[in-house]
C-alpha cells in the first residue's frame, strides 16, 4: 500500500511527493488500521502492576496510545471510501469508530514487514477514542487518538482471566455463648428408672443408677452445666472477570472466567499446602480446648452480574470447638402454691445441627483436607482427625460419638440430642432450684414439738418426685427443632411410679351414747337422759392413686399379669402394705415403709372394703372402713 508522508510541519503535501511502501503495520483483530485511516499512527506502550490489598500482585495493565490521522486526499484506492474533500474524512471517521466499537476484546498486532512482530496481545480493549481537529479542519484529515488496554492475570491470579479479586472471612461470638463447665451440687430422689442416666444406667437387678444405688430413698448427686461457645464465620469470595471473546460474546465469557477463579478459590480457602495458606493457617490456637472448630449449618448463596463481569459467594456458618451435633436453651421456673407445694419448670429449644462434607464445603469433590466428615481442625501439624470425636454433652461429661453421626439430618441431631442428652437430666435440672443455702431448718422442731413452727421460705423443702406432672414436645421436623416443657413438684409420694396419688385418712371418735324423750309443748326440746355408754371409733382410709392405662383387654382384669393393678404386683402389694401400716393397731413394722413403733393392743373390725378399677382412664381407688377401740380405758383412741 502507498501513502505520502507529512511534512516536517506534520501537514500533509500532495504535490511532489514520492510514494513508497509503508514499513510497519498495525493490526487489530486481523484488521489493519491502514485500511481505514490511511497512514499508521504513532504508538505508545505503557505498563503498570495491578496489587490486591494485602499487596499481593494480581496482573499487569499494559496501555497502548495510539494517535494519528485519517487521510483521504492523496492516498492509493485502496484506503476506503474515497474521495476527497471533508464528506469522505467525516465518512472514515464514522468507519474507523464502528470497527473498534463492534470488535471488542480483540488481538492488537504491531508488525515490521509481514513477518516480524515487535507486539501482539489478545484481549485488547478499546478504552476510548476521540477525533481532535486538525491545521485544514477535516477538509483533508483528521487527528484521532485511541486508547487500549490489556490486562494479563499473574501472581494469585496467574492462570484465570480475573482481576480485583477477593477472598474475606469474618469470625465473630454469638451473643453470650460463652464457655461454661461447671459442677453444681444437688439434692434428688433416686430415679427408680432413667435409662439413659449416666454415667452408670440402671438395670432391671440395680435399678437405681449412678451413686443412689442402695444409699436409700434420699440421695445426693451433681450437675454438670457445660456451655459451648458459639461463633459465626462469614466467608466471602469474589472476582471479576476479563473477557476471552470478542464482541457480545465477551460480556459472557467475563463472568464465566470469575466464576472459574471463585471455584477454584473455594477450594483452597480452608487448607493449601503449598504455599501454606488457608483459615487453618491463620486462624490457629494453642488451647486444647479450642483447636478443632466443627462448621454446622453450612448455608451458600452466589450472585454474579452477566453485564459486570463479576461473580461472587456467600457463606456461612455456626461453629463451635466441639463435635456435640445440636444447641439448646433452657430455664428452670420454681413457684410455690398457698398449700406449699413447689412446682418447677423446665423449658427449652433444641436445634438440630447439620455438618456438611468437605466436597461441598469447597465446592470441589477432589478435596478432602483437612478431613473427609467437613470438620475444621485449627491445629496446622494434626490436620487429620482421628476415628472418634471426642465431645462433651450438655450435662454429662467425657462422651464420644462417631464422626458419622453428627452428619446427619437436623431433626435425627435434635431427637437424638433431646432422647440421650437431655431428657434424661431434666429432673437434675429442675432440682437445682430446691432447697437453697439459706434454708437450715426443720419446718418443725421434732426435738421440740411444742415450738411454734418455723418460716417456711427459710426451712428444707421436701424433694422434688422424679415423675413428672406434666410434660410438653414440640416438633418441627422440617426445621430440625424440638421444644419441651416438664413439670414437677415435690408433693409427698408414698407410691412410687404412681402419675399422681392421693390418700386420705378420717378418723370418727367416740361419742356419747344418750336418749332423746321427745314432750310435746316442752319448749327445752326434749328430755336428754346419759347412758353411759360411749359408741365406737371409726376410721375411713381412702388412697386414690393413677397409673398409665393398660394396653390390652388382658390389662382390664386385676388377676392378670398384665394389668398395673395386679394383684400380686408392685402397686397392688404396696397399696396393700399401706392400708396395713394406717390400719388401726397394725403391725410394728413394713418392709415397704420401714420400721414403725405402733400400740397394737385393740379391737379392730373391717365395716367395708372396697376396690374401684378404672382401666381406661387408669385410676384405681381404694376405700377401708374400720371400727376399733383400745383395750385400756387409760389409753386415748388416737394412741393406736
Amino acid at each position: 500500500m502507498v501513502y505520502y508522508y507529512p511534512e516536517n510541519n506534520d501537514t500533509f503535501s500532495i504535490q511532489n511527493t514520492t510514494p513508497r511502501n509503508r514499513p510497519v503495520y498495525i493490526t487489530y483483530n486481523g484488521s489493519g488500521l491502514h485500511d481505514f485511516t490511511g497512514p499508521v499512527p504513532m504508538v505508545d506502550i505503557s505498563q503498570s502492576v495491578s496489587r490486591n490489598g494485602a499487596g499481593s500482585i494480581e496482573g499487569h495493565i499494559t496501555k497502548i496510545d495510539l494517535s494519528g490521522k485519517i487521510v483521504r486526499t492523496g492516498v492509493d484506492g485502496d484506503v476506503l471510501p474515497g474521495g476527497s474533500g471533508i464528506g469522505p474524512v467525516v465518512s472514515g471517521i464514522k468507519e474507523f469508530k464502528d470497527f473498534l466499537s463492534k470488535n471488542d476484546n480483540g488481538v492488537l498486532e504491531i508488525k515490521c514487514g509481514v513477518t516480524d512482530t515487535i507486539f501482539s496481545a489478545s484481549g485488547v480493549r478499546l478504552l476510548d477514542i476521540s477525533f481532535n481537529k486538525s491545521n485544514d479542519n477535516w477538509l483533508y484529515t483528521a487527528d484521532y487518538t485511541a486508547s487500549f488496554e490489556y490486562y494479563e492475570p499473574s501472581g494469585i491470579t496467574s492462570g484465570f482471566y480475573v482481576k480485583s479479586t477477593s477472598d474475606n472471612w469474618s469470625i465473630e461470638a454469638v451473643e453470650d455463648n460463652v464457655y461454661v463447665d461447671t459442677n453444681i451440687g444437688i439434692e434428688t430422689k433416686p430415679e427408680i428408672h432413667n435409662p439413659q442416666l449416666k454415667p452408670t444406667p440402671p438395670t432391671p437387678n440395680s435399678p437405681v443408677p449412678g451413686s443412689y444405688n442402695g444409699s436409700g430413698p434420699i440421695g445426693s448427686n451433681n450437675l454438670d452445666i457445660i456451655n459451648i461457645p458459639q461463633y459465626k464465620i462469614s466467608h466471602r469470595v469474589s472476582a471479576v472477570g476479563i473477557p476471552r471473546e470478542t464482541g457480545n460474546n465477551s460480556v459472557y465469557s467475563s463472568y464465566l472466567e470469575a466464576k472459574k477463579w471463585v471455584e477454584h478459590r473455594l477450594s483452597s480457602s480452608f487448607y493449601q499446602s503449598s504455599p501454606s495458606s488457608g483459615l487453618a493457617y491463620f486462624v490457629n490456637s494453642s488451647n486444647p480446648t479450642f483447636d478443632k472448630i466443627y462448621l454446622y449449618n453450612h448455608v451458600r448463596s452466589t450472585n454474579f452480574s452477566i453485564t459486570e463481569g463479576n461473580y461472587e459467594v456467600n457463606e456461612t456458618w455456626l461453629a463451635m470447638p466441639s463435635g456435640i451435633p445440636f444447641t439448646e436453651d433452657y430455664s428452670v421456673e420454681a413457684s410455690t402454691d398457698d398449700r406449699n407445694i413447689k412446682t418447677v419448670r423446665v423449658n427449652g429449644t433444641i436445634k438440630g445441627l447439620n455438618l456438611s462434607s468437605w466436597p461441598l464445603l469447597t465446592g470441589s469433590s477432589q478435596y478432602t483436607n483437612p478431613s473427609g466428615n467437613g470438620s475444621l481442625n485449627l491445629n496446622e501439624y494434626n490436620q487429620q482427625l482421628s476415628s472418634g470425636l471426642s465431645h462433651k454433652i450438655l450435662d454429662n461429661k467425657n462422651q464420644t460419638s462417631s464422626s458419622s453421626n453428627i452428619s446427619k439430618y437436623r431433626y435425627e441431631n435434635a431427637l437424638s440430642g433431646w432422647l440421650y442428652d437431655i431428657k434424661p437430666y431434666l429432673y437434675k435440672r429442675a432440682a437445682l432450684v430446691m432447697n437453697s443455702k439459706d434454708r437450715v431448718g426443720e419446718y418443725q422442731n421434732s426435738t421440740n414439738p411444742s415450738s411454734p413452727v418455723l418460716n417456711p421460705i427459710y426451712c428444707k423443702e421436701n424433694l422434688l418426685n422424679p415423675n413428672p406432672l406434666s410434660t410438653t414436645e414440640g416438633h418441627d421436623p422440617r426445621k430440625g427443632t424440638i421444644s419441651y416443657s416438664v413439670e414437677y413438684n415435690n408433693k409427698l409420694m408414698l407410691i412410687s411410679g404412681v402419675i399422681s396419688e392421693n390418700i386420705s385418712v378420717n378418723t370418727t371418735g367416740p361419742a356419747d351414747v344418750f336418749s332423746e324423750s321427745f314432750i310435746i309443748g316442752r319448749r327445752l326440746g326434749p328430755i336428754l337422759q346419759s347412758l353411759n355408754a360411749r359408741t365406737a371409733t371409726r376410721k375411713d382410709i381412702t388412697i386414690d392413686i393413677t397409673v398409665s392405662p393398660p394396653r390390652d383387654l388382658n390389662g382390664v382384669f386385676m388377676t392378670n399379669t398384665t394389668c398395673p393393678l395386679y394383684t400380686g404386683g408392685y402397686l397392688y402389694t404396696t397399696i396393700e402394705s399401706l392400708i396395713n401400716v394406717l390400719r388401726p393397731f397394725g403391725t410394728n413394722g413394713s418392709t415397704t415403709f420401714g420400721n414403725i413403733s405402733r400400740n397394737t393392743n385393740g379391737q379392730t373390725f373391717i365395716t367395708q372394703d372396697n376396690h374401684n378399677w378404672n382401666p381406661a382412664e387408669g385410676r384405681y381407688s381404694r376405700s377401708v372402713s374400720y371400727v376399733y377401740q383400745p383395750c385400756s380405758n387409760s389409753t386415748n383412741y388416737m394412741d393406736h
